[in-house]
């Protein structure tokens, strides 16, 4: 049960009409209700200018609140049972950490500051607000004759508040519920959006959920250009029963409801769909999934096999099957189809765990062939490589903090020879592998998912370049 600020029980109670908000964040908006609420004297807050710094608050402080919020509907948390609940969490991490150290470098991150609402207000009710004190750290009454709005913050204790060019920063006692307190003031009249602190994008963070005596974690580990939401990313998931921790590959947790209810967005899973060796030096391959090729020609979808991993070489399969290249007879004229070559280029991406700055590419090895005839394969709309090998030199890791991922770049190079000029036209193909829920996607046809995950692999098509690489024409002769 919220017990209000100590500024709130000294006011006076006072009936008000509220025609249609649910203080409790209850009830239908749109219906009339009439509601007997504390209501203050003129609310006394404080104007601030700049951002009050937060206090630095533990991951077990963070992931409680977390969880009280999606668990409780009470605008503000319990003490008690939120401290209760922070030495479990802080136990249960404490078990991780020790049979994995690695996670010792991953932390929850704070994406919004503690009892902070940003609320953008409706043009006119934003006007009648600007004669009011905006920069001076001094308190006032503020009072916007808005029955609900000037209600809803008394009820909360409002504290501070900050002015915007189009809303306003609101300050709470730290421990508010962000989703109700949200809910309530979305109701408003007045109120346009209603948001907590604008969202920074973070390299790593930690997600927990408990049901019943066990508990379910992932921690997250991000890398490459996280100012923009980072392009890469492993998981660590784990289950906790008493004092048993036991580390579950992410294809597995993929399957678990615990774990989607956890990360019902899926954010979380490794874009490489790779499951890391924990404590151990991993050095782990997949097919390159974050790849944007243009191409001049959309074809629909490629088909990947397997990568095998040994310690100096891969062994890759892949291929494609499309139901017409595009072809201009006029570009074309008196060029025959000779044969596909396979270009493999490997990759690999250097991290270090809880340190995303110190991402890098480097471009390990790159392999021209095999090739097949026309007189092995007939026609160039459908071909596949089986068993290619690409060698490889992992290179030694530096500390047990550093993490290497490869990643195999795969381009069908179609051939078209004139034999009366002897001149070639090579035609790329090139993977694009996209996340299902993108337009791009969903414009693709018959295009299935790729390894079980929500990405799928499209075939771009280069029309045709004159001008070729030693390579290709070493493995496939004009004829």
């Amino acid at each position: 049960m919220f017990t209000p600020p100590n500024n709130i029980l000294s006011l006076p109670v006072i009936l008000i009409l509220l025609i249609g908000l649910s203080i409790n964040g209850c009830g239908d908006s749109e219906e009339a209700e009439v509601l007997i609420e504390e209501a203050a004297e003129p609310l006394v807050v404080t104007a601030i200018n700049g951002r009050p710094s937060p206090t630095k608050r533990s991951d077990a402080e963070i992931l409680a609140d977390r969880i009280l919020e999606r668990e409780t509907a009470d605008f503000f948390f319990d003490i008690a049972q939120r401290n209760h609940l922070v030495v479990e969490i802080e136990g249960v991490l404490s078990l991780i950490r020790a049979a994995y150290p690695l996670m010792g470098e991953i932390h929850a991150e704070e994406k919004a500051i503690p009892g902070m609402l940003w609320i953008h207000l409706e043009p006119d009710f934003y006007e009648r607000l600007k004669e009011m004190p905006q920069d001076k750290q001094e308190s006032f009454h503020f009072e916007t004759g808005n029955a609900e709005f000037d209600a809803l913050n008394a009820k909360l204790g409002l504290q501070n508040v900050r002015w915007t060019s189009w809303g306003l920063f609101l300050y709470f006692d730290p421990r508010l519920n962000f989703r109700v307190a949200i809910e309530a003031y979305s109701k408003v009249a007045g109120v346009r959006e209603v948001w907590r602190h604008p969202p920074v994008e973070v390299s790593a963070d930690i997600k927990a959920f408990k049901q019943g005596v066990t508990w379910y974690f992932i921690f997250r580990n991000g890398w490459g250009d996280c100012a923009a939401g980072c392009l890469y990313q492993e998981s660590f998931c784990f289950t906790v029963t008493g004092a048993d921790v036991e580390s579950i590959p992410t294809a597995q947790a993929q399957t678990m409801p615990p774990f989607q209810a956890l990360d019902a967005t899926h954010r979380l899973w490794s874009l490489r769909n790779n499951t890391p060796v924990v404590n151990a030096p991993a050095h782990t391959w997949s097919w390159w999934d974050n790849r944007r090729p243009s191409a001049d020609y959309n074809l629909g979808c490629s088909f990947f096999g397997e990568i095998e991993v040994f310690p100096n070489q891969l062994r890759v399969s892949c291929g494609y099957s499309v139901e017409e290249l595009p072809h201009e007879d006029r570009f074309f004229e008196n060029y025959e189809f000779t044969g596909v070559v396979l270009v493999l280029s490997a990759m690999q991406e250097r991290t270090v765990v809880g340190n995303p700055e110190a991402y890098s590419t480097v471009a390990v090895s790159k392999v021209v062939g095999p090739a097949k005839t026309a007189a092995e394969i007939q026609h160039p709309e459908n071909v596949y490589f089986e068993n290619v090998l690409i060698p490889i030199n992992p290179p030694p890791l530096s500390s047990p903090f550093e993490r290497w991922w490869g990643g195999v770049i795969p381009t069908f190079v179609v051939c078209w020879d004139n034999p009366q000029s002897g001149r070639r036209i090579y035609q790329d193909l090139v993977i694009n592998i996209i996340h299902a829920g993108s337009d791009e996607a969903r414009n693709q046809p018959g295009c299935g998912n790729f390894r079980d995950t929500d990405y799928i692999q499209t075939l771009g098509a280069l029309f045709g370049r004159l001008h070729g690489d030693k390579g290709i024409d070493e493995v496939l002769p004009r004829p």
